[in-house]
C-alpha cells in the first residue's frame, strides 16, 4: 500500500467502482488472485471481535465470517485464489515494537476493566493491534484448507508471485494494494465490498435479524495504471515507479526531504513527489545528490536502502511451474539485466526447492525456515506483557531445546552450509539477554528416528486388535499412536532397519502415524526400542479417559508437557499487577481455583461462531501465553519431522494430499483462554456459597454464570474442564514414582477432594 498515491488517485476519481455481479459469469468467471494481507486489512477484523486481544487464540467467529464472505463473492461469478507472504526477505524484518505496543495497550485495557469500565476496556482492546495480519494469516490458512479454497505461499514476497501467476495466465486478475504496480501489475482490484441486507424482524429485535447477501448492492473497485500516467502528465512507467519509492512503500519509508516542512508542504501529495523527481530529470540518485546535506537523508542511509529495494523487487524470487525457484527476471530479461550474483544479500539464502514447495503448498509454516535462513529467532512480547520471570524463563531457557531440536532436524537434512549456521535468539525484553549458538554444535536426532517406517498393513493389523477395547481409535490419532505401543511384540515389529532400496511410505495414515511416533520419541514419551516410557504411559492413561477428539488429545499432551516443565501448579507465577485471579473464599480456595483453571487453559470452550462477550482475566491470559508458546514449539517439531520424512524420501513425495497430512497433525489451531476464564469465574463464584452441598444454590450460581458468559455453553464447558481434570488426575495417581513424587500426588489428591463437591450439576 502506498497511502500518498492512494489518496491522490481517489481525489482524482481514477478508481472505478462497479456492481459485484458484473465481475463474471457463474461457472466461467475469472480467477482472482487475492493478496491475503490486503484481504485481512480490508476485513478490519479487530473491530469486529475486539475481545480476541483479551483471550488470545484464533478469533471465534473468524472461520464463519471468512467462509461466508468468500462463498458470497464467488457466487457472483468468480473464483478466489489466495496468496500469502513467504519467508522474510532482507527488506521486511519485523521489529519488537508492535508486540510491545499490543501488550502495553492490553495492560491499560485490563486496568480500565478492573476499575469497572467494561466499554472503555473494549475500546482499548480494539486498538491493541491484535490480532495482527500475521496472526490472522495463520488462521486464514487453516480456514482455507478446511473449505478447500485454493491458496499458495510465495517463496518470499507475495506480490511478485501474484504478478508472475498473472503473466503466466494462472489467474485472470489481482486483488491487492497499489504497491503491486512496483512488481509489474497494470490493473488492480483494490476493494471488494460485499453488502448484506437485513431481512425482516422488528426494530427491537435488530440484534436477531438475519442478513442476506445482496449481489446488486455489493461492489468492487479497480484501478488501471495507464490513466494514472496520463493524469500525471504522460510520465513514463519508470518515473512513476520511482515516485512510488519516494512516496514510501512498505519496504522503504518516504524520501526524508518530503517529510520536512521546510522543503515541502505537509502533508505532501503525490503531485509533490512527481514535481520533486522532475527537478532531477527523473533520476533518484541525482535527487539524493541534490539533498546530500540533509542530515536525515544521510543518517538514515535512505539512498542505499532505495537501491537495495529496487534490486530486490526487480529480481524477487518466485516459484516457476511448481518446481523451480528463481529470480522472476531469470527467463525473460537480457543477460545484462539479470539478477546480481549477490542477490542473497538483498533477499535471503536459497533453501532447497523441495522445501520451498512444501512452504508454497502450505504444508509447513515459515517459523523454523525463517530461523534457519536469517539466523535469527525473535521472541515477541505476549499479549499479557510477559513481565513475569517465569514466562521469561520459559521462552529463554525451557523452550530453547525445542527450537534447537527443530533446527537440527531440518539443517541436517539439507545443504551442509546450513549445518554451520550461527543462530541468534533475541527477546523483546532486552538485547543483553541474547543467546547465540551454532548448529554444528547440535546433535541431530535424525538417525535415531529413522527406524520409524511402520507400514499400513502392520498399522491396520494393530488397529483391529485395539478396536474391541476402543471403537473410536483410528489411524493417525494420538490415541492410536500411544495405545498401539502398549504391546511389546508390536513395538519390536515397528523397528525398521536401514532400507537399501527406495521404498517410501505412501498412504497419508502411514505418514501421519510415523510423524507422531518420531515426535513422541523426540519428546521422551517413547524410547529407541519404540516402547512407552513413564511419561508415555502417563499420557496414554490420560487419553483413555478422554473423548477421542483431536482437541482433547491436544489438551492432554499440553497438560503433560506443562507438568514436565513445572508449570501445572497453583504457585504464584505472576506479579500482583496481574488482576483477574481468584478473589473469593479462603487462600486454599483461591489457589485450587487457579490450579484447575490453569489446566482448563489447555482445552477449548464450547462457544458458537460469534464474538465473545463475558468476564475477562489478565491472570488467565498470562497463563494462556505460556500454553501458546509451548503449543507453537510442539507444532514446530511435528512439522520438521514431516519435512524430514519428505526430504529423506521416507515418504512418497509426488502426491496431492500434503496439505491434508499437515492438517492431520496436532496443534495447527490456537484456542483462546476462554475455557480457563470460564472455569475460574464459576469456581470462584462457588466459593461465595455457605453450603456447597446445596445443589439448588449451585444451580443458581450456574445461572448467574450463564448470564455473564453470553452465548457460551457454560455447563457443557465446565463439564469438559472437569473431565480433563479427572483424566489427568487418574493418570497421575497411577504414574511411576520417577514421574511424580508422593508429595506432588498428594497435592493433586487434595485439589481433587476440593473440586468434587463443586460439581454437583
Amino acid at each position: 500500500m502506498v497511502p500518498v498515491f492512494d489518496s491522490w488517485a481517489a481525489a482524482a476519481q481514477l478508481p472505478v467502482t462497479q456492481s459485484l455481479k458484473d465481475i463474471g459469469e457463474p461457472g466461467s468467471g475469472p480467477v482472482i488472485g487475492v493478496d491475503a494481507n490486503h484481504y485481512l486489512e480490508e476485513l478490519r477484523y479487530p473491530a469486529k471481535e475486539p475481545l480476541v486481544a483479551a483471550l488470545g487464540g484464533f478469533p471465534l467467529a473468524f472461520e464463519t465470517l471468512v467462509t461466508r464472505g468468500v462463498r458470497d463473492i464467488e457466487s457472483c461469478g468468480c473464483k478466489l485464489y489466495f496468496f500469502f507472504d513467504g519467508l522474510d526477505s532482507g527488506l521486511n524484518e519485523t521489529p519488537f515494537t508492535a508486540s510491545v505496543h499490543a501488550a502495553s495497550v492490553n495492560a491499560r485495557a485490563f486496568s480500565v476493566y478492573e476499575m469497572g469500565n467494561a466499554s472503555g476496556a473494549i475500546d482499548h482492546f480494539k486498538h491493541s493491534g491484535f490480532p495482527d495480519v500475521a496472526w490472522l494469516c495463520a488462521a486464514l490458512k487453516v480456514v482455507l484448507a478446511k473449505q478447500k479454497i485454493p491458496f499458495v505461499v510465495a517463496p518470499f514476497n507475495t506480490h511478485a508471485q501474484m504478478v508472475h501467476h498473472l503473466q503466466e495466465g494462472a489467474i485472470d486478475a489481482i486483488y491487492g494494494p497499489s504497491d503491486l504496480f512496483l512488481f509489474g501489475a497494470t490493473k488492480l482490484i483494490t476493494k471488494i465490498v460485499p453488502f448484506y441486507e437485513p431481512q425482516g424482524g422488528k426494530e427491537e429485535e435488530k440484534a436477531k435479524k438475519k442478513f442476506e447477501f445482496s449481489p446488486d448492492q455489493s461492489t468492487f473497485t479497480w484501478l488501471e495504471l495507464e490513466p494514472c500516467l496520463k493524469m500525471l502528465g504522460d510520465i513514463s512507467h519508470d518515473v512513476f515507479v520511482d515516485a512510488l519509492y519516494l512516496a514510501g512503500i512498505p519496504q522503504l519509508e518516504a524520501f526524508p526531504p518530503l517529510t520536512d516542512p521546510l522543503s515541502c508542504q505537509q502533508p505532501f501529495t503525490f503531485r509533490n513527489v512527481i514535481e520533486l523527481l522532475s527537478s532531477s530529470n527523473g533520476n533518484v540518485i541525482r535527487l539524493c545528490d541534490q539533498h546530500v546535506h540533509d542530515a536525515r537523508l544521510t543518517k538514515s542511509g535512505w539512498q542505499d536502502r532505495y537501491m537495495r529495494a529496487v534490486q530486490a523487487i526487480r529480481h524477487m524470487i518466485v516459484l516457476f511451474h511448481h518446481d523451480i525457484v528463481k529470480p522472476r527476471t531469470y527467463q525473460n530479461e537480457p543477460r545484462s539485466n539479470r539478477a546480481p550474483s549477490d542477490l542473497h544479500e538483498l533477499i535471503g539464502l536459497a533453501l532447497p526447492e523441495e522445501l520451498q514447495y512444501l512452504l508454497y503448498r502450505g504444508v509447513l509454516s515459515r517459523r523454523v525456515l525463517n530461523w534457519l535462513m536469517t539466523g535469527k529467532i525473535k521472541i515477541f512480547a505476549p499479549l499479557s506483557g510477559g513481565d513475569s520471570e517465569r514466562y521469561r524463563k520459559l521462552v529463554k531457557e525451557d523452550l530453547q531445546p525445542f527450537r534447537k531440536q527443530s533446527l537440527a532436524l531440518l539443517a541436517y537434512s539439507i545443504n551442509r552450509y546450513f549445518q554451520q549456521k550461527e543462530i541468534t535468539t533475541s527477546f523483546w525484553f532486552g538485547t543483553e539477554h541474547e543467546d547465540k549458538f551454532n548448529i554444528k554444535d547440535l546433535t541431530s536426532p535424525k538417525r535415531s528416528l529413522a527406524s520409524w517406517r511402520v507400514r499400513e498393513s502392520l498399522l491396520s493389523e494393530r488397529l483391529e486388535t485395539i478396536k474391541p477395547r476402543n471403537k473410536d481409535s483410528k489411524l493417525g490419532s494420538l490415541y492410536f499412536a500411544l495405545e498401539a505401543l502398549e504391546d511389546e511384540k508390536f513395538c519390536a515389529r515397528t523397528v525398521s532397519s536401514k532400507q537399501s532400496t527406495y521404498d517410501p511410505l505412501n498412504s497419508a495414515e502411514e505418514i501421519v502415524c510415523n510423524v507422531l511416533w518420531r515426535f513422541l520419541q523426540l519428546r521422551g514419551y517413547v524410547n529407541e526400542k519404540h516402547q512407552l516410557t513413564g511419561w508415555g504411559d502417563l499420557l496414554s492413561k490420560i487419553l483413555k479417559k478422554l473423548d477421542s477428539t483431536p482437541d482433547q488429545a491436544e489438551a492432554a499432551l499440553l497438560a503433560v508437557e506443562l507438568l514436565r516443565l513445572g508449570l501445572l501448579t497453583s504457585d504464584a507465577l505472576f506479579s500482583k499487577d496481574f488482576g483477574g485471579g481468584a478473589v473469593h473464599g479462603t487462600d486454599i480456595d483461591r489457589k485450587n481455583c487457579l490450579f484447575v483453571s490453569r489446566l482448563a487453559c489447555t482445552g477449548k470452550m464450547l462457544h458458537p461462531a460469534k464474538g465473545y462477550s463475558g468476564p475477562l482475566s489478565r491472570h488467565i491470559l498470562g497463563y494462556h501465553a505460556l500454553v501458546t508458546e509451548l503449543r507453537l514449539c510442539l507444532r514446530d517439531l511435528l512439522e520438521m519431522n514431516l519435512a524430514v520424512m519428505f526430504l529423506e524420501a521416507d515418504a512418497e513425495r509426488i502426491r496431492e494430499d500434503q496439505l491434508e497430512i499437515s492438517a492431520a497433525l496436532p496443534f495447527q489451531e490456537h484456542h483462546s483462554a476462554g475455557l480457563g476464564v470460564l472455569t475460574k469465574i464459576y469456581l470462584d463464584e462457588l466459593s461465595t456459597l455457605d453450603q456447597l452441598s446445596d445443589q439448588s444454590e449451585q444451580q443458581k450460581t450456574m445461572s448467574r454464570a450463564e448470564g455473564w458468559l453470553v452465548h457460551t455453553d457454560v455447563a457443557g464447558s465446565f463439564k469438559q474442564a472437569c473431565g480433563l481434570w479427572d483424566a489427568v488426575y487418574e493418570g497421575i495417581k497411577t504414574s511411576e514414582p520417577s514421574i511424580l513424587s508422593k508429595e506432588d500426588k498428594e497435592t493433586w489428591s487434595k485439589v481433587d477432594d476440593w473440586l468434587s463437591p463443586r460439581r454437583l450439576l
